[in-house]
């Protein structure tokens, strides 16, 4: 299924946490679906590939994520 071609069709808040060099789940098009979703949506850039940015990053991916879904849910 092309998941890009939804994009317009999310509702909900959308936090997309994306690794800057990943070829797993393909940067550029997680970055143009980002840009067909609907606000609200928040994006955040990791330097390095898939995996890669959970092993340098982790506490602040959880950290960051954990702040976005409280901001979210207070309105």
């Amino acid at each position: 299924m092309e998941v890009r071609a939804y994009a317009e069709r999310i509702t909900a808040p959308v936090l997309m946490i994306l690794a800057s060099k990943d070829t797993v789940a393909p940067v550029e098009e997680a970055r143009e679906m980002y840009e067909r979703i609907p606000d609200p949506k928040e994006v955040i850039e990791y330097p390095g590939q898939h995996y890669e940015i959970l092993s340098h990053h982790f506490p602040e991916i959880i950290a960051r994520s954990a702040d976005w879904l409280a901001a979210t849910l207070r309105g």
